[in-house]
């Protein structure tokens, strides 16, 4: 099969969305286009005379935030984002002149199988313009590739939570994805990769415990239970290069921890004020390696580790990445995880700062157990939630919506299930 992914080739790329893809590529064929991507030439002549030069495409993919770069076209925070996400093959103003004439050939495109993939997003934090935008394009016959409403949490809208970033919690993407369930491909990007797999078994590790991932204000269990764990005596691994790496947001963390390009950078980045995770414009490759880098140890050193879906409650990375690793997680039941086939006593151990001490007690006692459920949890990884296996479950799905015969997909008991057209 063959599939044509619609984007910007950033920098700083959203990690979710290259895995993704990469595995797409281990069973498609893959071509890209876009600012980054294609030749001047090939920009200058469109994205339907590209198609057109080409063998035929299966499904043309673009990413949701390529869709919200070009709503947002004019804003002048849009312009920056662009700049602090650049890559010296292609300019800002290249990026801004191309990207309207793509979507606005892609919108125009016929008898071409279509998707958005919504897995570059919070489901959770969709914008309004974005949810009426997706609307029109589901009603134009466009399929959507993401996160289903069966692993979609529901939050009270009129309550004043933010989520990662400043943002409000909204249902956009479980109205949506229930009203247009035939039309939706319930796979979350959140999976693990081969090389994130590790079999050490739990006697030979160093550490009792680790609470990975950001402290910030979304997150706020992490920082009482690691609180709660460090007074209990546990031996906790914190040799983290810098958490705060992803999210260095406030105006003074920015005048503190950037290098600027140049000064120019600097005046501009701070009248924005952005309240968006932040990733500055010099942060070298090596920097951001040494943090993934002590990621990945951490899990690897530790017995156990804690997971959480912070205030928005929803199924994020970590669910996978601490099995994966052979951990024992304990943590926070969020909505989906009995879908994805999650089972507490099982898998996982269910927990917060409410009774993460005495949860802790009980699997430390008993050590069968303990690498019982460590074991449980990555093989339960490996069967239903590697990045290969999402591409194998894409495949399946696109051939069904091929064969005229797809009518939606959900999750039930670790399954994904293609739902047949009658």
């Amino acid at each position: 099969m063959r599939i044509l992914i619609i984007n910007f080739n950033r920098e700083f790329a959203n990690a979710l969305e290259k895995k993704t893809f990469n595995a797409f590529s281990g069973y498609m064929e893959v071509d890209y286009y876009g600012p980054g991507y294609s030749t001047t030439h090939e920009l200058n002549n469109g994205l339907k005379a590209y198609i057109g030069s080409r063998n035929p495409y299966d499904a043309l993919i673009m990413p949701i935030s390529f869709l919200i770069s070009c709503l947002d076209e004019k804003s002048i925070r849009y312009m920056y984002n662009l700049h602090r996400d650049y890559l010296s093959s292609f300019s800002v103003i290249c990026a801004s002149r191309y990207s309207r004439r793509i979507l606005d050939d892609f919108l125009d495109i016929t008898n071409e199988v279509k998707m958005i993939f919504t897995g570059d997003i919070d489901t959770v934090k969709m914008r309004d313009s974005v949810h009426h935008m997706l609307k029109k394009l589901l009603d134009c016959g466009f399929y959507v590739l993401g996160v289903g409403h069966e692993l979609t949490p529901i939050v009270d809208e009129n309550r004043d939570i933010k989520f990662f970033g400043g943002f409000p919690l909204t249902n956009h993407n479980y109205n949506l994805a229930r009203e247009y369930y035939h039309r939706w491909i319930s796979l979350p990007s959140t999976a693990a990769t081969d090389d994130e797999l590790f079999f050490g078994n739990l006697e030979n590790r160093s550490y009792d415990w680790v609470v990975p991932g950001s402290l910030e204000s979304s997150y706020p269990e992490r920082m009482r239970v690691l609180s709660l764990l460090k007074k209990s005596g546990y031996r906790i691994w914190d040799n983290f290069t810098d958490r705060a790496l992803y999210q260095k947001i406030s105006r003074k963390a920015r005048w503190k921890y950037t290098n600027y390009n140049n000064s120019r950078d600097r005046i501009l980045n701070t009248i924005l004020n952005s309240s968006k995770m932040y990733i500055p414009n010099n942060v070298k490759r090596e920097e951001i390696a040494r943090y993934r880098e002590s990621y990945q140890e951490c899990l690897r050193a530790s017995k156990c580790a804690y997971a959480d879906g912070g205030t928005a409650k929803c199924i994020v990375l970590k669910y996978f990445e601490i099995p994966a690793k052979g951990t024992v997680m304990l943590g926070d039941y969020v909505c989906g995880l009995d879908k994805l086939g999650f089972t507490p006593g099982v898998h996982m151990i269910e927990a917060s700062s409410e009774n993460i001490i005495e949860e802790s007690k009980k699997i430390f006692a008993d050590p069968d157990k303990m690498q019982q459920v460590a074991s449980n949890g990555r093989k339960l990884v490996i069967e239903k939630h590697t990045y290969r296996q999402r591409a194998l479950d894409f495949k399946n799905a696109l051939t069904t919506i091929k064969n005229g015969k797809f009518f939606g997909s959900r999750w039930e008991a670790g399954e994904f299930i293609i739902e047949p057209k009658v």
